[in-house]
């Protein structure tokens, strides 16, 4: 049963149910809706429920119900029944509910018992209220119970996923070392060591660093202290592997960071069976969780038990499929699936197998990792899923992947369900956390998306991409220097990170820092040629310095690389805006299709339209606009703060103008003031400013201005301009029509010389070889 959709519908369905007990029956005295129905609106047969306790009974009963079940869905798993018994139970409750109605109404409670109701006098039923009333008030009684218990589940304790990251005790698993005399045993030993890991991160009470962290480690010289301070945990487990002929060894040793001392160290010599080696992963995992204290749930005994596969050669397989599925290739997923597929030819019961075959086709239907388009993938990935599923529904590791395919692929399904089941089945899994988080993403849900990623990385602090992620949260949120913190973290753990260059050149790129931003693209582009984006946003900083030859040059590279990438268009269609060259407008109307940037095409369309006297077209395609950049029908300050900018409220104003109808303009340009006449967006002078905050300013210059207000306009750019804005100043310094009233004002001169001074400044920088990143 899904905990979450049960838990929801249980809590609606409890609201409503008091909601109505009491508007139905409650009270006798004025309080129910006996009361509210009065005269010809009280119907006979409303009436004669009441009198015959009908609805008393009705509610007593599914009140009891409900208490069965919650009893048995609890209890039953203890005396090993099956889930299939508790179904049973509802089922039988449901049919029960018949004949509980029919005796309802034909019988009623009286001083001498259960009568016939035609037999009974009208004084005998109501003696009979008191015993009804203490019926009401149990009732009752039980539904505030069952509120407040889940008031304290939903508002007064934690979430499964808090009380993991809260105060549980907290352990990295180093990776093994691998003592037997084939150097090709590798494998082997990197999955034993895999599955400890594993058994380790689905006990709920411990906190466990992930794989992607703790190989950082393999071969390391650094201390366990060093480790532990790195990895935040209070205890390091680590060990050797040696297996000769038909036998295994497994060496651990269990270390406390703060003391440096053995808290546990053990020898394991069995037979080289399957059934051996889970055996020894179990015992390591339950002592680990007994020496720190860890809490073990009794799903989480049986799931230590279990036997995932009984053929050796099968999990051997598995094994191997992934150790090629780390490697991320095209090539290696190819590998990897032929792997999983023979581990499930040798158990078809084997669900691991069906996950890491899942994994697989997922990964090669992605554009970062395989060759493989996603429809071609989908239907093979969710069968593999479907299958580990159907053999073992409380895998964690299989839900997690269920939602992460539905998520990726775009399906009609929603995966949120999906993802926090799998969140609750193992609050370890720092992947499921990661999509989770992308996806609340999607959905505008920054803070969860937030919180998500943050519990993703302290389960997994050494990965890059998870740094580089939550660094894009402190971005939205208007924290630069946050989040250039996160992906300078990134890079010191991984120097060839080439994405992680490309998100530092965007970190300066907001802070209106373009010769550090030209420079970060162009190592990213270093390590990785094959992204063309990287070399594409070059083309963007150059104009930004000024340099119109250099991005003319980068612009006709990344045309004939890959022109249908949105970056190139993006890049040529601001090429052609400094530039404001005739190609300009046409360019502009051929990719208006490229939804995602039409953002940056409307000045360039509306510029010509108004150019040309077209000021009805400029306000028809500026209706036109859909999806973020859409414009309500009515003047709307909600809306402007709700986006985050004024663009196409700017647009319409400057267009009504254009075409006479200055009383509409008037309309929208107050509300443009009301809206830029708040602290909405933050003003400069804090450590946090960007150019985001900064074009506020700008936008405020353009509504005075089209207010003909000049003095506040010349003001708002001055603000701007002496708190460092300079993103598209070519254009704004330039063309934008909007600010044509203080386009010849000495001042207005005076502060495009300033930014082109600075512009200049910060290229010869670059030009000299000053400009450095990590």
């Amino acid at each position: 049963m899904n905990e979450s959709t049960n838990r929801k519908t249980q809590q609606v369905g409890i609201a409503l149910g008091i909601a109505l007990y009491n508007l139905l029956f409650l009270s006798e005295s004025g309080n129910g809706l006996s009361t509210i129905m009065s005269g010809k609106t009280r119907t006979s047969f409303f009436e004669e429920l009441r009198r015959r306790n009908v609805i008393r009974v009705v509610a007593a009963y599914l009140v009891a119900a409900w208490v069965l079940i919650q009893i048995a869905d609890t209890v039953f798993p203890y005396f090993g029944l099956a889930a299939s018994t508790v179904t049973f139970l509802i089922i039988a409750l449901a049919v029960g509910f018949i004949p509980v109605l029919v005796i309802a109404w034909v019988f009623e409670l009286t001083p001498k018992g259960l009568v016939r109701d035609e037999k009974v006098e009208r004084e005998d039923s109501n003696k009979g209220r008191p015993a009804l009333r203490t019926i009401d008030y149990m009732t009752v009684t039980v539904l505030t119970v069952i509120v407040a218990v889940y008031a304290y589940e939903k508002f007064g304790q934690p979430s499964a996923g808090e009380a993991a990251f809260s105060s549980s005790p907290s352990i990295a698993v180093l990776p093994f070392e691998n003592r037997s005399a084939d150097a090709a045993d590798i494998y082997f030993v990197d999955g034993i060591h895999d599955d400890i890991l594993t058994s380790l991160a689905n006990i709920a009470s411990l906190r466990v660093i992930s794989r992607t962290s703790v190989e950082r480690f393999r071969d390391t010289d650094k201390s366990m202290k060093e480790i532990g301070a790195e990895l935040n945990v209070v205890a390091i487990l680590e060990g050797g592997v040696q297996r000769a002929g038909d036998t295994i060894r497994v060496n651990v040793q269990l270390i406390d960071v703060a003391t440096d001392s053995h808290l546990w160290a053990d020898t394991f010599d069995r037979q080289l069976t399957a059934e051996n080696v889970f055996a020894i992963q179990s015992e390591i995992a339950t002592t680990i969780a007994e020496e720190l204290r860890a809490t073990l749930s009794p799903e989480e005994e049986t799931r230590l038990a279990r036997l995932p596969t009984e053929s050796l050669e099968a999990y051997e397989a598995y094994l191997l499929g992934k150790q090629r599925i780390q490697r991320r290739s095209g090539a290696s997923l190819e590998r990897a699936v032929n792997h999983f597929e023979d581990a499930i030819r040798l158990d078809p019961d084997f669900a691991l197998a069906y996950v890491g075959l899942a994994d697989s086709y997922m990964l090669m239907g992605s554009s970062l990792y395989g060759n493989r388009s996603r429809d071609e993938m989908l239907q093979p990935a969710m069968a593999a899923v479907s299958k580990a599923i159907e053999i073992d529904p409380n895998n964690g590791e299989a839900h997690a992947t269920l939602a992460m395919i539905h998520n990726d692929f775009r399906t009609d399904v929603d995966p949120e369900p999906l993802f926090r089941r799998a969140i609750d089945m193992n609050p370890n899994y720092a992947p499921a956390r990661q999509f989770y988080a992308e996806f609340l993403t999607r959905q505008d849900r920054k803070d969860e998306a937030m919180t998500q990623m943050q519990f993703a990385l302290r389960l997994d602090p050494l990965s890059p991409i998870i740094n580089v992620l939550l660094a894009g949260y402190y971005s939205a949120r208007g924290q630069p220097n946050d989040a250039r913190a996160r992906i300078l973290r990134a890079i010191e753990i991984d120097p060839q990170f080439a994405r992680g260059y490309g998100e530092l050149s965007f970190n300066y790129r907001d802070t209106g820092d373009w010769a550090h931003a030209l420079t970060a693209a162009q190592e990213a582009y270093r390590l990785n040629p094959a992204n063309v984006m990287h070399r594409a946003m070059q083309a963007e900083f150059q104009l930004q310095m000024g340099d119109l030859d250099a991005a003319s040059r980068i612009v006709d590279e990344v045309s004939a690389l890959a022109p249908e990438i949105p970056w190139t268009r993006f890049v040529t269609a601001m090429l052609h805006l400094v530039r404001n060259d005739a190609e300009a407008f046409q360019y502009a109307l051929d990719n208006w299709d490229d939804v995602g940037r039409r953002g940056f095409y409307v000045p360039i369309l509306v510029n010509g339209y108004l150019r040309a006297g077209s000021a009805e077209k400029a306000l028809e395609l500026i209706r036109s606009f859909d999806g973020y950049y859409s414009l309500p029908s009515v003047p709307d300050v909600a809306e402007m703060r709700s986006r985050g900018n004024a663009n196409p409220e700017i647009a319409y104003s400057l267009a009504l103008q254009a075409a006479g109808r200055h009383e509409e303009a008037a309309e929208w340009i107050q509300a443009l003031l009301e809206y830029h006449g708040t602290d909405y967006r933050p003003k400069p002078g804090g450590t946090n400013v960007t150019q985001a905050d900064l074009q506020f300013l700008v936008e405020e210059a353009q509504v005075h201005a089209l207010n003909k207000d000049k003095d506040s306009a010349l003001s708002a750019m001055r603000r701007a301009v002496d708190a460092g804005w300079s993103k598209a100043w070519i254009y704004y310094f330039n063309q934008d029509p909007s600010l044509d009233l203080i386009r010849n004002e000495p001042e207005f001169q005076t502060m495009q010389e300033e930014v082109r001074a600075r512009m200049a400044a910060q290229l010869e920088a670059y030009r000299t070889g000053k400009i450095t990143v990590p």
